[in-house]
């Protein structure tokens, strides 16, 4: 079994912790946003799918955990065969099933959270052709990239009987590809990653404002980053080894990835939260001056107008109308 193993205790542990957290960030931006518009937007809703989506793989595995461990033990001199129990063959194929709706529970969750992402950018540059444009590819890519990475996944062996297990899931050949599967699945995680800090990168380079803004704009969207930061490190950790590779981190490092996808989508939205109300005003004809019709496009709206662009600059910069 490649890597270090974990005790049942942990890996519950830190599936609900992230999972706890996750539901604080989620419910603290739906709320402010819902305070703010009385709505909430498409990006709003993706992340809250997503974040439901991952409570599913939270509760999957709080069902089927204790049956994951029961297997692991059948790994070479992990145990003594006389001690496995006779309904061996029902504890794996319940396992194996549980196991496939994590990952597809897990990675739909995942990119839900990417298309939230994609989304909160989407009027921000539509006026621009080449912004459209590339808003439509990234938007096309990330959706390529899960397709593959379902398409990876190891259905023979997660579909298998405990007879057929052994060659599908434990042959030289299945144990090549597994860290194959990982490693693309891993590349298309990062892919579309990059892909939205250059969609969201490039839209913020394009707003005029003065530099510590847009610094601070950018770098709100480089914390995409730390998703790939991560991704990489669940790579790394489950691949070191040989020989089959330890489901209980896989499980694990998905669920960490998942938990910080959701805080940095959730962090990019509380910057606007602060632009917004860092300077309330008392007088609320005064507040609906500075954010026009009280109701945003999306939450970047704030962000632009905090700045202010005279009437001298309309050539030259883009406008609340033409920005949304």
């Amino acid at each position: 079994m490649s890597g270090k193993s974990i005790d049942e205790v942990t890996f519950m542990a830190v599936i609900w912790v992230c999972q706890t957290m996750t539901f604080s960030f989620v419910f603290v931006r739906l709320a402010f946003q819902y305070c703010i518009d009385r709505h909430w937007h498409i990006n709003d809703m993706l992340i809250l799918v997503g974040w439901l989506l991952s409570l599913g793989n939270g509760i999957v595995w709080s069902t089927v955990y204790k049956q994951m461990f029961q297997v692991l033990l059948l790994s070479p001199g992990a145990t003594d065969l006389s001690s496995i129990p006779a309904n061996i063959g029902w504890i794996e194929q319940r396992y194996l099933r549980g196991q496939l709706a994590s990952y597809l529970l897990s990675y739909t969750s995942l990119w839900f959270i990417k298309l939230s992402f994609i989304f909160f950018f989407r009027k921000l540059g539509n006026r621009y052709r080449a912004q459209r444009i590339l808003w439509w590819v990234v938007l096309v890519l990330v959706i390529a990239c899960y397709g593959v990475t379902l398409g990876v996944l190891d259905y023979a062996c997660e579909l298998s009987s405990l007879e057929d297990s052994i060659e599908l899931c434990t042959s030289a050949h299945s144990i090549w590809y597994e860290r194959v599967s990982l490693k693309i699945a891993t590349s298309m995680d990062i892919v579309s990653d990059a892909a939205i800090i250059v969609l969201s990168g490039n839209v913020m380079w394009k707003v005029q404002i003065n530099w510590s803004k847009k610094l601070a704009l950018i770098g709100v969207s480089f914390l995409t980053g730390f998703i790939i930061v991560i991704a990489l490190v669940r790579l790394l950790l489950s691949v070191s080894g040989e020989g089959i590779l330890n489901p209980a981190w896989l499980v694990l490092w998905n669920a960490v990835e998942i938990c910080v996808a959701v805080i940095v989508a959730c962090l990019a939205s509380f910057w606007t939260f602060y632009i917004k109300f860092k300077r309330p005003s008392c007088d609320p004809n005064k507040r609906r001056h500075r954010f026009p019709n009280g109701n945003y496009a999306s939450l970047e709206t704030p962000i632009l107008l905090e700045e202010g662009i005279s009437e001298s600059n309309k050539v030259k910069s883009m406008t609340y109308h033409e920005w949304f």
